[in-house]
Order: C-alpha cells, then sequence, then structure tokens
C-alpha cells in the first residue's frame, strides 16, 4: 500500500549545515528545516510541521512579527515583490497554533501539530536546493517518521520566484499486516496578518471539495482585507490546494 498526497499552499495577491544557492536556501538548524525563495520563507519543526523555533532563524530571514510568546516561525510572503515592506503571515503560528496533519489507523489516530503534540516518531532527514532542467529550481525540507507499521515521508519546496509551498506526503505500509483502513489530514487554522489586524477572523470559502477517486481535487481560501497602511495595501489570502494520488 502507498499512498501519495500533493499539496499547495498557494499565496494569491497576496549540529548546522547551510546550503545556498542564488536567492534559495535551505538550512537544517538544530534539526529543523528552513527553506527560502525570494518571496516565501518557512519553518519546519522536528515534527514535521510550520512552526520552528525563532531562536534558530536564519539571519536572512525576515522577522515572522509573531509577538504572542509562542516562539515560532511558520511561514511568510510577500506577493507584491516590494522588497518585504508590505508582506503577509506569520500565518500559522500567532495566538494559538494550529497546523499540522493526523494519520489514522484502524481507528487510531495520531496527530502532529505545531501545537506540542507529537505522536508520529521523526526526524528531518535532510534540506537540499534542488536543481532541474525541466522546471525551476526548489529548496527542498524532508521529514521522514514511522508508527504502526507504516512509513510517511514530507517534502516542503519552495521556488526562487513562486508564491506558493509544494508539499507531498508519501505514506507506505512497511509492515507484513495488511491495513485496510487508512486515511491521512492535514488541518490549519490561518491566521493570516492578525498581527497587524489584531483580528484572528478570516473569509474562508470552499471551492472545491473532493468526493471520489475521480474528483479528488479540493480547494479552500483564507482572507483578510486590506488595513490601508504602509505594511498592509492588499490585504491577505492563503489558499489550501490538494490532490491525492
Amino acid at each position: 500500500m502507498l499512498l501519495k498526497f500533493r499539496y499547495l499552499l498557494l499565496l494569491c495577491a497576496f549540529c548546522l549545515t547551510n546550503s545556498i544557492y542564488a536567492q534559495l536556501e535551505a538550512h537544517l538548524i538544530s534539526g529543523e528545516g528552513w527553506a527560502k525563495g525570494d518571496f516565501v520563507e518557512i519553518g519546519i519543526n522536528t515534527s514535521g510541521v510550520f512552526g520552528a523555533n525563532t531562536s534558530n532563524k536564519p539571519s536572512t530571514f525576515h522577522e515572522n512579527r509573531e509577538a504572542d510568546g509562542n516562539n515560532l516561525f511558520g511561514f511568510i510572503a510577500n506577493p507584491l515583490a516590494d522588497g518585504w515592506v508590505d508582506y503577509d503571515g506569520d500565518f500559522f503560528t500567532p495566538g494559538e497554533p494550529e497546523e499540522g496533519f493526523c494519520l489514522s489507523v484502524n481507528g487510531v489516530n495520531y496527530n502532529n501539530n505545531n501545537n506540542y503534540l507529537s505522536e508520529i516518531p521523526g526526524e528531518i532527514k535532510g534540506v537540499n536546493i534542488i536543481s532541474s532542467d525541466c522546471f525551476d529550481d526548489s529548496a527542498q525540507i524532508f521529514w521522514e517518521g514511522n508508527v504502526d507499521g507504516l512509513n510517511i515521508k514530507r517534502y516542503y519546496s519552495v521556488t526562487k520566484d513562486g508564491l506558493f509551498i509544494q508539499m507531498a506526503t508519501t505514506i507506505k505500509n512497511i509492515s507484513n499486516v495488511v491495513k485496510p483502513d487508512v486515511y491521512f489530514m492535514h488541518n490549519v487554522d490561518p491566521d493570516n496578518n492578525v498581527t497587524l489586524s489584531g483580528f484572528y477572523e478570516t473569509n474562508m470559502e470552499l471551492i472545491s471539495q473532493a468526493s471520489s477517486a475521480t474528483d479528488n481535487i479540493s480547494l479552500v481560501t483564507a482572507s483578510q482585507d486590506p488595513l490601508m497602511t504602509t505594511e498592509d495595501m492588499d490585504g491577505s489570502s492563503v489558499s489550501f490546494f490538494a490532490e491525492m494520488s
């Protein structure tokens, strides 16, 4: 049994080892992964979810404006490409952080979340700059874990000029026992520009809901209106796109 999931977070309108190539960066710091393009910066913690410790933030990354004492860096983006004057985020870590994934095996749930819930043992196996002759080069973080006879691999990638984060998850049965009931869930509570606006509420819209093996696309968006200040002239919008194959 091998399940594959692909996710995109789209910004619409809106020991220490280092690898650096052009404007792409990938860092592994104290077991946490960091990836950076020109317009997107992310931090992945040891549980394989968004929310690395801000004390490990590379000096080339921008401040994520998380002022609630959580000391977590999820992801920020600069869709206006204005040199990070008007930028969005942190999307997942202010207030009560909520972003993560769940694996259900025969009715038993295993959760890894950025609120320090970590029930699937694993670690970041590597960070790399991936070169491609056909597609854009990318900065990639690779996390791997195991639970209940299943191997889980998660890949987080950003490109130099992209306004998206590609997330790919594979689940493989490495035991000799058939697993007939395996479900995977990725959840997030987007906070958009709460640090600027003071409001956690977002305008949510469900655009597409997967319903079958052939209708396997889901898309939901969360947005906040512009504050019409120097730091937020365009508002903030984040979309979550998922496909199972």
